[in-house]
């Protein structure tokens, strides 16, 4: 994934449909305090993103909803 698949100013952007997709899967392989840090890793790879954010938030949000 890249910075801009989190663009909401493009329709056609899908970055957070895929987020939630991973985080369901981390979810479902991982407890969560197990899961937290690959999402945190996997954020940090972002490309051009110097704070993650939302994709960030929304992540371990729906991480932590699903316990």
């Amino acid at each position: 994934m890249r910075a801009a698949d989190f663009d909401e100013g493009d329709s056609s952007a899908d970055g957070m449909e895929r987020l939630y997709r991973l985080c369901d899967e981390l979810h479902a392989a991982f407890a969560p305090i197990e899961a937290a840090p690959l999402l945190l890793a996997f954020a940090e790879r972002l490309e051009d993103v110097s704070s993650p954010g939302r994709p960030v938030e929304t992540g371990t949000q729906r991480i932590g909803a699903a316990t």
